[in-house]
């Protein structure tokens, strides 16, 4: 049992992971796992940190078209990071 099945098809996308997947990650990287897992409570934590760079790819990846989300998850996941200054 989990709470969120994060489907990663950066290898090989197979139709039956991507269709059961509540959220599916489409890029090679799998950066888009850090904000989806730690959320903006993980970002707050590694900001003034080596580990920014990635976790702000992950977000850019994740808000873009690299990964897709049930319909839910994709406005709470837009909402958290919706205000985030990347620079």
């Amino acid at each position: 049992v989990v709470d969120l099945f994060v489907g990663f098809g950066g290898v090989v996308a197979r139709e039956k992971v991507i269709a059961g997947a509540e959220v599916f990650i489409h890029t090679e990287s799998i950066a888009p796992l850090l904000p989806i897992i730690g959320g903006k409570r993980g970002y707050l934590a590694v900001k003034n940190t080596p580990h920014r760079v990635i976790y702000e790819k992950g977000i850019q990846l994740a808000l873009s078209d690299g990964v897709s989300m049930r319909s839910d998850l994709r406005s709470a996941f837009n909402e958290a990071f919706e205000d985030y200054d990347i620079d």
